[in-house]
């Protein structure tokens, strides 16, 4: 973000000292000078700006980001793992995820694509969810990028405390971010910066960081853009709706 600012930020200068060169004389420099702006040069700046960004940016968004967001209009193309006889459903506004009222069933639901090569923990990475649940005892679910028990970065609840978590691969790192309510929807996001830590926020609001057991960044490949997983803990069902799954990721490859 920061290459695409420079970016911007040089191409307007550029404009505007290319704008007063072309359509003011430099003998009348109160004309391109005064403030504020003439109308002429305003217009002048405008319309090289309107010619030149929308490409610049186009290019910039194509070659240095990834971005893949779900609505889950579908399920096709997810994996599926149920310990149990639990359930992965579509109800038209999200996607819920249901286990049965036995003691350690869980649903997982990943998407995982095969030779994507895109996605890594060596660069900068956001991600943005939203869930419910329907109880707050005797459950554990994950909300994450990359899997769910092992490397990646996300959010954990256990019974009613929402946590966010860290995963180097060996050991797992967690904040507690805030308790939780039944049937509250919860709008949640984590920002990755490799090395260094793991920003979390609950609505809008920064709840929590981590530092320690990042995801390794020489690991050049995560095969997993997206984990959910509830377990019931006890002998009764436990559920999770989650009505999209955003993720961002500075690219690393294909410059």
């Amino acid at each position: 973000m920061k290459n695409i600012k420079t970016i911007v930020i040089v191409v307007l200068l550029t404009t505007i000292i290319l704008m007063a060169t072309d359509f003011f004389e430099f003998e009348k420099p109160n004309k391109a000078s005064q403030y504020p702006p003439s109308l002429d040069f305003k217009a002048a700046v405008e319309s090289a700006m309107d010619e030149i960004l929308p490409d610049k940016v186009l290019n910039l968004l194509w070659k240095n980001t990834f971005h893949w967001l779900t609505l889950f209009e579908s399920v096709d193309g997810f994996v599926q793992t149920i310990v149990g006889t639990g359930t992965v459903t579509l109800d038209g506004n999200d996607v819920v995820l249901a286990t049965s009222a036995v003691a350690n069933d869980s649903v997982d639901l990943a998407k995982e694509p095969s030779w994507l090569g895109l996605a890594t923990f060596s660069q900068r990475s956001f991600m943005r969810s939203a869930v419910v649940v329907n109880s707050i005892t005797s459950q554990e679910i994950y909300i994450k990028v990359g899997r769910s028990d092992t490397q990646g970065y996300g959010f954990k609840i256990i019974n009613g405390s929402l946590y966010g978590t860290t995963h180097s691969g060996t050991t797992e790192s967690t904040v507690l971010l805030q308790t939780i309510s039944i049937s509250t929807a919860y709008q949640l996001e984590a920002r990755y910066l490799p090395s260094d830590k793991v920003v979390f926020f609950v609505d809008t609001i920064e709840k929590g960081v981590l530092t320690t057991n990042l995801p390794s960044p020489a690991v050049t490949a995560n095969d997993k853009l997206m984990t959910l997983r509830v377990k019931t803990t006890t002998t009764a069902a436990r559920n999770m709706q989650v009505s999209y799954f955003e993720y961002l990721q500075r690219r690393n490859i294909l410059q």
